[in-house]
């Protein structure tokens, strides 16, 4: 067992010994579920882990909880090879970037009140392509936006104490 924390704090990857068969249940978000959007709770812990199963753990097979999906909509089977666990290891990199680099420009501009469902991440929202209604399927994108909130803040906190020391 293997502590892949990021989509939760308890997140473990189960790897069958001598095979690298990896059961990682939700920890591996892709582009996410029904909502089309990956929900992790710690974003930096999230990148650290799917790099660890990327570089260390480096699956045969992967077994997902449930149906991720691409970026095109379709889904990934439970069971991935070798090349589409990589692909959705690799996958999920590259989205957590571009959900990490939305939310930074929001959070630094700073959150807005708006019309929008996405509020107060509207601004997060537009850079990314959501368009759906949030409200259906709510905890993914905020539960991941506040992941981001709370890392941003812990580091303006840590640069007002380094400017500012008691």
């Amino acid at each position: 067992m293997h502590a892949i924390p990021g989509h939760t704090p308890g997140s473990v990857a189960y790897v069958v010994d001598g095979q690298r068969s990896v059961f990682v249940g939700d920890a591996v978000q892709i582009h996410g579920a029904a909502n089309h959007f990956p929900g992790y709770t710690d974003p930096v812990a999230y990148r650290k882990s799917l790099k660890r199963l990327r570089d260390e753990i480096r699956p045969r097979r992967l077994y997902l909880g449930h149906p991720y999906r691409r970026a095109d909509g379709t889904p990934y089977g439970v069971e991935l090879d070798e090349a589409q666990a990589e692909e959705a290891v690799t996958q999920s990199l590259d989205i957590e970037a571009r959900v990490a680099s939305a939310a930074r420009g929001c959070l630094e501009a700073g959150p807005r009140e708006t019309e929008s469902p996405y509020s107060p991440f509207a601004r997060a929202a537009e850079e990314l392509g959501c368009t759906g209604d949030p409200a259906l399927e709510p905890s993914p994108f905020f539960t991941t936006m506040a992941g981001y909130r709370t890392h941003f803040e812990q580091h303006v906190q840590t640069q007002e104490h380094r400017s500012h020391p008691s």
